[in-house]
């Protein structure tokens, strides 16, 4: 199984100085997954769809913070199924907290919220 970074290259490589954040070489998908998952993986991450999104949904949330993945897809204009999946990375990431569950105004069903982190004491 070959790892992805998530700046769209293999793992292993160093990278040629690239901040850690960009060396990320967890995998998009699970071992178990069908092939056509990892491809699919392999895909988003090289042609720069999944960090045009995550910088979407991320534009988003710091505008309405608080909101459900539903609400920030109709917000967005993505898919639930994909902002539900950028926003997994970016908290993974830290760059997403995950919070209460309340009923979401897009779907209506039980969502949880979320949030930025708190930048308090962080040089930019």
């Amino acid at each position: 199984m070959r790892a992805v970074r998530r700046d769209g290259g293999e793992g292993g490589d160093g990278g040629g100085g690239m901040r850690a954040a960009m060396m990320e070489t967890r995998p998009l998908r699970h071992r178990l997954d069908p092939l056509t998952s990892h491809e699919a993986a392999e895909r988003v991450v090289a042609s720069g769809v999944a960090a045009t999104h995550r910088a979407r949904v991320l534009a988003v949330l710091e505008r309405h913070p608080g909101a459900t993945a539903g609400e920030l897809a109709l917000w967005s204009g993505l898919d639930a199924v994909e902002v539900r999946r950028r926003l997994t990375d970016a908290k993974r990431d830290g760059q997403a907290v995950q919070g209460r569950a309340r009923r979401c105004s897009a779907e209506g069903t039980r969502q949880c919220e979320w949030r930025l982190p708190d930048r308090q004491g962080v040089l930019l």
